[in-house]
């Protein structure tokens, strides 16, 4: 399991391509990172909606005073890594716990006298020097630092180098090339700068602000009907591109036992698409709800926002049904789910947790439960349909069917448990639903 924690934390600092561009999240430093030809966009990773805390392009290479301008260059990545490849010039970025790491390889000396100099335009930010690094005062109150920056040539050799302000919007590398064997490297990083550090005398074995894996995890049952039982895990917390868009994992068994350690060796990758909607809060194998030999998984999203998926309502919740196959789980997330439950009130979280319910009506067909533990809690007001029920939270059942689970909602839902019954005062700290479990038969009447 440690493993596997370190894998997918890690995994999340991968570069990926979503409608916007390529960009990877930092968790550690709370930064999200966009890459164009020219360079790149630093955004606030909570807050997708305001504009870039930061810009920097590499504007000018060159000796002393003569620098020459630098065309926009072609961006690739992989894993955690970009590049931008320009004619005699990559510039490169590592992205990790540690911080963002920005780089230049010069394949060959520019012609010149004086230190070598590259020049970045800084944009959405005022630079102070401090020390031997730069502190950059970005217009949405957060201060990033440019530093540690070091210079090695081809055959490993350290060169001397420092950093610059040119005003009103330039920074500059500044490396002692003479002597020099090229390639070279140079290498800053980019970090952001907490505004308070508190520190505790207790040691977390983790951390508040994680990808939360392996906060839900569940029995999948046999989801490709190779006769080994598979496994699913949450990871509500993950950033794909999203702040807390959420992710699960789907894991197969075999005669040596799971087969995988990290994301990448998952059969299934299921990620969310909202942003904070928590996909994966909370994981279940749902038994065989279409009946067709392979077990089935259903998956959670408590802060959903179902107007994303068609909806009219925002943040209600959800729970997506996945169908098992001889290939496995197919399904990629929320929009190739085979079913789609969603909320009917505002914040009523459905979706807080999920579960197989076993086969409820014995007719051969697995069903499922979702709580919803704030429905009816009168912060909002309940809905018209649910208006004097005094709900304090609900339980919903779905059966199962040849054509596996076909409801989208409470309308749609074949049993309904409420706290209290319709006309009853409003009991708001019941929470209903805020855990639930199949029972299995209790009264062995089939």
């Amino acid at each position: 399991m440690a493993e596997a924690l370190e894998s997918i934390a890690t995994h999340e600092y991968r570069a990926t391509r979503n409608p916007q561009g390529i960009q990877a999240p930092n968790r550690a430093h709370g930064l999200r990172t966009y890459f164009e030809g020219s360079g790149i966009r630093i955004l606030d990773r909570r807050v997708s909606d305001r504009p870039p805390l930061l810009g920097l392009s590499l504007a000018g290479m060159g000796r002393g005073t003569g620098l020459s301008p630098v065309a926009p260059g072609t961006v690739t990545h992989r894993g955690a890594r970009v590049e931008i490849a320009r004619p005699g010039i990559t510039e490169w970025y590592e992205n990790s716990a540690r911080g963002l790491e920005q780089g230049f390889t010069l394949d060959a000396s520019p012609d010149g006298e004086g230190a070598l100099v590259v020049e970045l335009k800084v944009v959405g930010a005022e630079a102070s020097l401090e020390s031997e690094s730069i502190v950059l005062h970005t217009s949405g109150g957060r201060r990033l630092r440019y530093g540690e920056l070091i210079a090695w040539d081809a055959s490993g050799r350290t060169l001397a180098s420092r950093l610059e302000l040119s005003p009103p919007d330039r920074l500059r590398l500044v490396v002692e090339d003479a002597g020099a064997t090229y390639p070279i490297v140079i290498d800053p990083l980019i970090t952001a700068i907490p505004d308070a550090t508190l520190e505790s005398n207790i040691a977390w074995s983790g951390s508040f602000d994680s990808t939360s894996f392996g906060e839900s995890v569940s029995g999948a049952g046999d989801v490709n009907g190779d006769g080994f039982d598979d496994v699913v895990i949450g990871a509500f917390g993950y950033d794909n591109g999203l702040f807390d868009e959420g992710a699960a994992f789907v894991f197969l068994g075999s005669a040596n036992g799971i087969v995988g350690t990290d994301p990448t060796t998952a059969n299934a990758v299921l990620l969310g698409d909202d942003a904070s909607g928590e996909f994966g809060n909370s994981v279940s194998g749902a038994g065989d709800v279409n009946n067709d030999g392979f077990d089935d998984i259903v998956v959670g999203a408590h802060h959903y926002d179902s107007s994303i998926a068609g909806g009219t309502l925002a943040v209600g919740g959800a729970a997506f049904v996945f169908y098992g196959s001889a290939a496995g789980i197919t399904g990629t997330g929320p929009s190739s789910a085979d079913a789609s439950i969603f909320g009917n009130q505002t914040d009523c979280r459905l979706g807080h947790v999920v579960a197989g319910a076993g086969d409820v009506n014995n007719d051969g067909f697995g069903d499922i439960i979702i709580g919803a533990p704030l429905e009816g809690v009168p912060f909002p007001p309940p809905i018209a349909e649910n208006q004097g029920s005094g709900n304090g939270g609900a339980a919903l059942i779905f059966l199962g069917s040849a054509a596996g689970i076909t409801g989208t909602g409470f309308a749609d839902a074949d049993s309904v448990i409420f706290s209290y019954p319709p006309g009853q005062p409003v009991a708001s700290g019941d929470q209903v639903g805020a855990d639930v479990a199949g029972a299995g038969d209790v009264n062995n009447d089939g």
